[in-house]
Parts: structure tokens; C-alpha cells; sequence
């Protein structure tokens, strides 16, 4: 994503990597505490959108999320995955708070 970015003319300066952000949470947690992160632009899949969004926001991130799918997926497998991710989002901005 880095080098896409890059060869389309987005500065270096204003990309960021995360190497040991795992999940979302992770990511967003590392953004705001590690990066001082206030504001983001989250270009992910559609699918998990949402769910990228709230928890940036849960940790007082500006963000703003947009689809950035290159493929259909499979509505039931990735229905059920992003459920549970879902689940997993709510419980963990719950103990982060």
C-alpha cells in the first residue's frame, strides 16, 4: 500500500507503517499512543470499514474511512469473520476505556 501511494504521488512524510500492528485495534492503539495520531484517512476493504473507523474513533482519532476494494469477497465467509471481529472490537474498546 506504501509503494502505491508513493508512485501516485502521495509524499513519504505523510505515510505512515505500523510493522507490529497485528489487528485493528492494535493499529489504531499504536497510531494514537506510539504515532500521536489525531486524524487519519482509513482506506480499507468495505467489508471492515466500520469496524476500522469505530475504533480509531473509540481512541480519539479523527478518522474517516474509504472502501479500497480490489476484488469481491464472499459475502457469508467474510460476514461471519467481520461478526466476530465486530464482537472483538466492542470487548476490547471496552477494557482499553
Amino acid at each position: 500500500m506504501r509503494r502505491y501511494l508513493a508512485t501516485r504521488g502521495v509524499p513519504a512524510n505523510d505515510l505512515l507503517a505500523d510493522p507490529e500492528g497485528f489487528d485493528t485495534h492494535t493499529t489504531m492503539l499504536r497510531a494514537q499512543r506510539v504515532l500521536h495520531v489525531d486524524s487519519a484517512l482509513i482506506p480499507t476493504q468495505r467489508f471492515h470499514l466500520a469496524r476500522s473507523v469505530y475504533l480509531a474513533r473509540s481512541l480519539g482519532i479523527n478518522a474517516v474511512g474509504v472502501p479500497a476494494d480490489i476484488q469481491p469477497y464472499s459475502t457469508t465467509g467474510f460476514a461471519v469473520r467481520e461478526w466476530a471481529a465486530r464482537v472483538k472490537a466492542f470487548l476490547q474498546v471496552g477494557v482499553v476505556k
